[in-house]
């Protein structure tokens, strides 16, 4: 079995600035091979590091252990809080173990029992995204106000770490010591601000959504005799709850489960939609010219690349195009001119209420749903824009499941009209109908096709692949010429018919109304 053994700590002082490093050994398929962690942290928190204990390390190691089946090892020289250790052996890794993604491991380690100086320090992270912004506005209105934010370079400005990584760590993290001051100047506050550096995602490289929540973990653990009360902004709703998917959306219950008697790990904002979250941050200036939402930084860093921007991207990332259709759906976005481009999204104000449109069932970390709902019910979206987006991304509604029942029995209502001496064709010509045309060449379509047989029948689908018959035509053509438009797709056909009649339809039935000749 791969091993990895982690060595006992120990700290280097260089400048102001002081490291709690261990040594690890990782031996894959009979392979040894050394290398060393560390969190840096600036020398002015030096005391309240300790030594005598590796609980940092192996919490932000455990997702990468999991995925890639390697067991751990903590020498004899160190080990684990006692409360800690059996909350990740006896909880933690088996329920994890239960997710598609990760393994069953072995985690070998000696309790610690001698207890840590509780930490009685209150603090939450200033990444500055909605779910900061929240947290943060909400414990200074809270019993518990912040004395520490913090900042962390453990993975977030690119999921394998290098220099692009610490470039962009640093300039934000200069924005957010002016942040900081402004807060202080608000709420009269003496907030002071740390910074937090790690080199786990370079030694054992993952993906930000299966270990991201872990290494900020991790270092928030590194500070437990500073801290004592950590606000965790979570990004995925309690209802969304699985521990199958992003870390992100098995917050509440990690940090439950790394929450010890020396720390406290509140997860906030679980109880709220990201929605709700976003119309609460922006009744706050403050807000409006520090918001950071962009994924580019992660994205670009993870490449090696740095991200030079200040700003949001605005429309490279999808968690920038959410944030603006959120605060657009709110009627805040005139507010946001300072972190987002404005001239580009009323220029492109068509394609980002298609993306809702195509994403209106997403929910999670980014909820396109609730923004849906919203501009629906605002009449901004409308059943026609809808259409138009099945047509041009290729996103029509979701079919229902009962949706073969419904063809199926549309089908046994068709043959019975047929066997009852039912001519479709000459009820047509009777009501001076010749040139038709058939919404759908599903199975249904074909059928009502054949049957049909006119030579001004024309088959209207949106899949050029789907269509055999000799006349064609596109949903989005012009239809006045057309007599008559049968629809014979079985779910939201008035949505159909509104789209079709803004094309020229003069007259459009469903095939269900066709056969009960009702053609008015």
């Amino acid at each position: 079995m791969n091993r990895i053994k982690i060595g006992a700590p120990y700290m280097e002082k260089k400048e102001q600035k002081r490291k709690v490093i261990v040594p690890v050994t990782i031996v894959e398929e009979g392979v040894w091979r050394k290398s060393a962690l560390w969190y840096e942290v600036d020398s002015q928190f030096e005391k309240y590091l300790y030594l005598d204990r590796v609980d940092p390390f192996v919490t932000a190691v455990l997702p990468y252990c999991m995925k890639n089946a390697f067991d751990i090892e903590v020498d004899q020289q160190t080990g684990v809080s006692e409360d800690l250790l059996f909350q990740i052996r006896c909880i933690l890794i088996p329920t994890m173990a239960m997710a598609d993604k990760f393994q069953g491991i072995e985690f070998l380690s000696a309790p610690v029992r001698e207890p840590l100086i509780n930490g009685t320090g209150v603090a939450t992270g200033i990444s500055r995204g909605v779910d900061s912004f929240y947290t943060i506005l909400k414990s200074f209105e809270g019993p518990y106000k912040p004395d520490y934010f913090t900042l962390f370079n453990t993975q977030a400005y690119g999921e394998y770490g290098g220099e692009a990584s610490v470039q962009m760590f640093e300039r934000d993290f200069k924005i957010a010591e002016k942040l900081c001051l402004e807060l202080n100047d608000l709420y009269g506050s003496e907030v002071k601000i740390l910074a937090v550096h790690s080199n786990i995602q370079e030694v054992f490289p993952i993906r930000i959504y299966d270990a991201g929540s872990f290494r900020d973990a991790g270092a928030i653990l590194l500070l437990k005799q500073l801290i004592g009360l950590y606000y965790f902004s979570t990004t995925v709703s309690l209802k969304d709850f699985t521990v199958n998917g992003s870390c992100r959306e098995f917050e509440p219950w990690l940090f439950a489960c790394l929450t010890t008697s020396a720390q406290r790990i509140q997860p906030v904002g679980a109880d709220k939609r990201r929605i709700e979250k976003a119309e609460y941050i922006a009744d706050y200036p403050i807000t409006y010219k520090y918001l950071k939402v962009c994924r580019k930084p992660l994205m670009c860093g993870t490449d090696g690349e740095e991200y030079a921007k200040d700003i949001n991207c605005t429309s490279l990332c999808e968690k920038c195009r959410c944030t603006v259709l959120e605060f657009m759906a709110l009627g805040k976005l005139h507010h946001y001119d300072k972190v987002f481009d404005l001239d580009w999204v009323e220029a492109h104000k068509t394609e980002l209420l298609y993306e809702v449109i195509s994403k209106q069932n997403q929910k999670g970390e980014l909820d396109f749903s609730d923004i849906y709902t919203i501009l629906k019910y605002q009449n901004v979206i409308d059943d026609y824009m809808e259409m138009e987006v099945g047509l041009h991304v290729d996103a029509v509604w979701d079919a229902p499941p009962d949706r073969d029942y419904r063809i199926l029995e549309l089908m046994d209502k068709f043959f019975e009209k047929v066997q009852e001496g039912m001519c479709i064709s000459s009820c047509l010509r009777q009501k001076d109908i010749n040139r038709v045309g058939v919404y759908g060449y599903g199975r249904l379509g074909k059928l009502l096709c054949r049957e049909i047989g006119f030579d001004a029948l024309y088959v209207i689908d949106r899949k050029d692949t789907a269509v055999c018959h000799s006349h064609k035509r596109k949903p989005d053509d012009d239809f006045s010429d057309l007599d008559l438009i049968i629809i014979t797709t079985v779910y939201n056909e008035d949505k159909i018919k509104k789209y079709l009649f803004r094309k020229g339809a003069g007259k459009v039935i469903t095939l269900s109304e066709l056969l009960d000749k009702k053609f008015s």
